[in-house]
């Protein structure tokens, strides 16, 4: 029986291999204010790029779909990482207890290379968050989005020093 809700369950299974959407849905947890740093640090970007003046940029970006243009990609791109580097500061603070409960007690480092995880990679995702669930304070984001994107962005391996320890 698993300790994890059927939707979260769902989540991981469904969302494993759509990195970019969970990691946008992410995003969606940090403050207007730090949304609207991302926008400027973005803004300024394609400006420097493109040789734009940032007003005219601005105007581009205000209320279109930036994604439709070559510029509006490198936009969206930019803002994401601006965005994603605030979730990635936000679960540093949760790094000593994530470690005690993935790394330590899950054993994440061997469990990773299991079969079962290896055929259904998927699998590790719902296991680890089973462990933090069970184990730990309340984390800032969604356990099921924070698990995905913990082990796609080799963040655990990382923390738990897989590689260094020839795992």
């Amino acid at each position: 029986m698993s300790n994890i809700s059927d939707d979260d369950y769902n989540y991981i299974k469904n969302n494993w291999e759509r990195l970019s959407e969970v990691e946008m849905f992410l995003t969606g947890f940090i403050s207007n204010e730090e949304r609207r740093y991302a926008e400027s640090i973005a803004t300024s970007y394609v400006s420097q790029q493109s040789g734009m003046s940032i007003e005219e940029a601005e105007k581009i970006f205000k209320g279109l779909r930036p994604e439709r243009s070559m510029w509006g990609g490198k936009y969206a791109k930019q803002y994401k990482e601006v965005c994603l580097n605030y979730v990635a500061s936000r679960l540093e603070k949760y790094r000593s207890e994530i470690y005690k409960v993935v790394c330590a007690d899950f054993d994440y480092c061997n469990k990773r290379k299991l079969k079962k995880f290896l055929s259904e990679e998927y699998q590790l995702g719902i296991a680890i968050a089973e462990a933090l669930l069970v184990a730990t304070t309340q984390l800032p984001f969604p356990i099921a989005t924070t698990t995905i994107y913990l082990v796609k962005h080799k963040i655990l391996d990382k923390w738990c020093n897989c590689n260094k320890s020839g795992e």
